[in-house]
């Protein structure tokens, strides 16, 4: 128990430890024991602890770790490359099925556009997808150290705050790919863009999605041996 206390504070505690012992032998309740101790300005914590070593052989396990600013960073870090990686890809290979598959009503300008597009995607997945497969390495490193808990509360939170994302997306771009159908855009065009986005944004939904499955099933399985 002593161990536990920092430093400095050893006479402190010790002279909690022989109260609550010297209280004990005299019979006095816990419960009066704890109100005296309260009033004395000492902590519900404290007293807790002392309690617990005075009648327990197994210390008080620690409580379960909440995120910090170190996991907020690794985790947000990796969804926002995954998040700027993904959308470029989809640029990407929609201006090439645009510059592919050439339709006669296209003006020089959109052409441009498109080649000017296909340059800008290329350049930044350049950037943010080997940072978002370096990050995602750091967090699953990091994971199996124990230094950041699988399934935590920042995971959680940028995990279906992602899939809200990602539906929502999804639900967007098919309806403004039903509107350029319904505008004149070539058939062959919006089929084929339509099977990029939903290969891509499916792809990362089935990615997230098998992650809040692994969450669970560690739960059940600590639940289960506890």
């Amino acid at each position: 128990m002593l161990k536990t206390i920092p430093e400095g504070q050893q006479n402190r505690a010790e002279e909690l430890v022989a109260f609550v012992a010297h209280a004990r032998d005299r019979n006095m309740e816990y419960e009066t024991i704890r109100h005296m101790l309260l009033s004395s300005g000492w902590k519900d914590k404290e007293i807790a602890n002392v309690f617990a070593a005075h009648e327990l052989e197994v210390p008080i396990p620690a409580a379960r770790r909440k995120g910090g600013a170190r996991e907020a960073f690794f985790h947000l870090t990796a969804f926002t490359c995954m998040y700027v990686a993904a959308v470029s890809l989809i640029i990407m290979l929609f201006n090439l099925v645009n510059l592919s598959i050439s339709d006669p009503l296209d003006s020089d300008w959109e052409t441009d556009w498109s080649r000017s597009s296909v340059r800008s995607a290329v350049s930044t997945l350049v950037v943010f997808f080997p940072l978002c497969v370096v990050f995602n390495w750091l967090v699953r490193r990091e994971t199996r150290r124990g230094a950041i808990m699988s399934g935590g509360t920042v995971e959680r939170w940028l995990t279906y705050l992602t899939l809200f994302v990602v539906v929502m997306t999804v639900l967007a771009e098919a309806s403004t790919l039903i509107y350029l159908l319904l505008e004149g855009e070539m058939t062959a065009r919006v089929l084929i863009k339509g099977c990029i986005l939903f290969a891509v944004v499916g792809s990362a939904f089935a990615y997230l999605w098998i992650g809040t499955y692994q969450w669970s099933a560690k739960t059940k399985s600590a639940v289960q041996a506890g």
